[in-house]
């Protein structure tokens, strides 16, 4: 299948870790409201890093620190 646009597979990247991550907090439904609340962000924060296809250097290492870096390697998801 090929990407529709140049960013669609960064998107997937982005839209897998942060669905992996809140899977690990949500074992049942993987909500990213889950997430968000760890996070305390709002959901539609983690949408816009899934449109942009990256997640801010902060939020990577943050997320790095409580996921692990074999789910969330910082230095892959904030790359622009």
């Amino acid at each position: 299948m090929t990407p529709t646009k140049p960013d669609a597979e960064r998107e997937e990247r982005i839209s897998l870790t942060l669905r992996q991550c809140a899977l690990t907090l949500d074992p049942r439904y993987g909500k990213l409201s889950a997430l968000a609340d760890e996070l305390e962000l709002h959901v539609t924060t983690l949408h816009l890093w899934i449109r942009q296809g990256y997640i801010p250097t902060k939020s990577a290492r943050r997320l790095q620190r409580r996921f692990g870096k074999k789910l969330v390697n910082a230095d892959l998801v904030s790359q622009r």
